[in-house]
């Protein structure tokens, strides 16, 4: 695919568009309810997004980038991602929110989403994927809240994540850890002993049992 953006090999944004458009294979760009037609246009990367709702008073895409054009929130929520989620979005190391929640997306949530120091958003409920939650998650010290609900998810969430609520900064951490019957000992798809509430991965959410 030829870009006519024509960025210099040298500059510091090629690796940022390049992780974006990796996202748009990944997920099926094209057939997204919104921002397909300009994700992957001639524009800086800062404006590949599209504004809907009510005076286009709502946004989908690149929500927002620093001062330097720096990707801090990436808000696709709702909007027919189908695929998987692309390892690549660990290099959006400036990313403040990411919010991929009611789409289609499926596998393991990537362990390179550990190195997105600046995240204190994500929010990747409402989705399939599987597997467990990433030990990597530890290393995001300014995380403030993470929703991982309605998915397939399974395991225990390690106790170095949990540090993450210990330290005061994760005050909303939501998990499938309910049992889907109250009537039987039938166990929660994951084991979490500091989320703020848990939900049974299929429609209810509430506070955690003691």
């Amino acid at each position: 695919l030829q870009d006519g953006f024509e960025l210099a090999a040298s500059s510091s944004h090629l690796i940022q568009r390049y992780v974006l458009a990796v996202l748009y294979y990944a997920t099926t760009g094209h057939q997204w309810h919104y921002a397909n037609n300009v994700w992957l246009s001639d524009k800086h990367e800062c404006k590949w997004s599209q504004d809907f709702g009510a005076s286009g008073s709502s946004k989908k895409g690149v929500f927002q980038c620093d001062s330097d054009n720096r990707v801090r929130h990436l808000q696709l929520a709702d909007n027919n991602l189908v695929g998987s989620i692309p390892p690549e979005l660990g290099y959006l190391t400036w990313l403040e929110s990411l919010d991929l929640e009611s789409n289609r997306l499926v596998g393991s949530i990537p362990t390179e989403l550990g190195l997105l120091e600046h995240l204190e958003y994500l929010n990747l409920n409402s989705n399939k994927l599987e597997g467990n939650i990433p030990l990597s998650l530890k290393n995001l010290h300014r995380l403030e809240q993470m929703l991982l609900y309605f998915n397939d998810l399974t395991g225990v969430v390690s106790d170095d994540i949990c540090i993450l609520v210990d330290d005061v900064a994760l005050y909303n951490f939501q998990t499938d850890c309910l049992s889907t019957s109250s009537t039987t000992d039938e166990e929660p798809a994951i084991q979490c002993e500091c989320c703020s509430y848990c939900c049974d991965g299929i429609s209810h959410c509430a506070l955690p049992q003691d």
